[in-house]
């Protein structure tokens, strides 16, 4: 964990040291969200999440986090924390690098520990606007994959990435991403990550979003399930 909170600042500190004379914009979002997850638990609990964006027209770096904590009669049921970062090199070419490192770590899996990083390319399918837009990546890189009770899974792995965006109305935004990984090593590791969301537009900061988010997971442990759900229902926040 330490590795992964190191690599991320000195990659913030290393783009604001390169593009220091070019203007940079930032913004960032919470949300606090109810989440009902099926699958491996059948149960209702509160799901915080964040992100922050710095780009401009080189460069646009993405660092997302969600944490979702759950005791029950003396039990900890919940205890997963994801956190992802995603780096584009001149992200409004039609073809554009692209760097990732996702880590984290969810009991409710028994997932002791769960890196993904590699590099690629990206392309943007639409000419991108703000709420209209449709990215579609591929990285090569390296995994880490360590299952409660059992030796970790060190790879070389393959992996996607699909983010969109689409205004229904005014007021009504349609969002969706799509994740894959896949493991070089051995078959079994692979996996994908659905998320589905409607945003609505309560003010110029604020947003009630409703989320539908399917994962699978070809490999797990006794006891866990390679299907699960999550609805999200919560207010969204923009700090920027």
């Amino acid at each position: 964990m330490k590795k992964i909170i190191l690599t991320t600042v000195s990659l913030i500190c290393s783009i604001n040291f390169l593009f220091a004379n070019d203007p940079l914009t930032t913004s960032g979002k919470i949300a606090v969200l109810g989440n009902w997850q099926t699958g491996n638990l059948n149960q209702i609990g509160i799901k915080p999440k964040g992100s922050f964006n710095i780009s401009n027209d080189i460069f646009s770096y993405s660092l997302s986090a969600d944490y979702h904590y759950q005791h029950v009669e003396g039990h900890t049921v919940l205890n997963d924390l994801w956190v992802n970062n995603l780096l584009k090199i001149n992200p409004n070419a039609d073809i554009f690098p692209v760097a990732v490192i996702n880590y984290g770590f969810a009991f409710s899996y028994q997932i002791n520990h769960a890196l993904i990083s590699g590099v690629g390319l990206g392309g943007n399918i639409l000419k991108k606007s703000k709420n209209k837009y449709i990215e579609i990546s591929a990285h090569a890189g390296y995994m880490d994959f360590e299952f409660k009770n059992e030796s970790s899974h060190q790879a070389l792995a393959l992996g996607s990435l699909i983010n969109s965006s689409y205004p229904i109305s005014k007021l009504l935004n349609l969002v969706w991403q799509f994740k894959t990984y896949h493991s070089l090593k051995e078959q079994a590791y692979w996996g994908t990550n659905n998320t589905i969301t409607i945003s609505t537009k309560l003010s110029s900061k604020v947003r009630i979003n409703i989320s539908h988010n399917l994962l699978y997971n070809a490999k797990t442990v006794e006891g866990i399930e390679k299907h699960n759900t999550q609805t999200l229902l919560g207010i969204e926040y923009k700090l920027k």
